[in-house]
């Protein structure tokens, strides 16, 4: 609810990341719970889709039965089983930097 207050008094295009998606973009790794009810997958699933269309490198990790909150809590130790997150991320670091 303080998030949406906080966007509140922009246009609703504004708060989009996939509205400022363009070429030549750092290599991106975008993750979502697929249970997400906050920012729905589509939404990466579509900001992946335009950043490739431009050329740039992104892995796209959607993890079933996730939600919002979810994602943050994969970080902990009681909650890494839900959701590789952690790997994930440290995955992505390591292949960019053997480029």
């Amino acid at each position: 609810a303080k998030t949406k207050a906080l966007f509140s008094k922009v246009g609703e295009a504004d708060t989009q990341p996939v509205n400022y998606a363009h070429a030549n973009a750092l290599p991106m790794l975008l993750v979502t719970g697929a249970d997400d009810s906050e920012v729905l997958p589509h939404n990466t699933i579509y900001l992946t889709t335009k950043l490739r269309k431009y050329g740039n490198t992104v892995v796209e990790d959607i993890y079933p039965g996730v939600g919002h909150t979810g994602i943050r809590l994969a970080f902990s130790a009681f909650f890494r089983s839900k959701a590789p997150v952690l790997d994930d991320i440290s995955n992505f670091v390591a292949m960019q930097s053997a480029k």
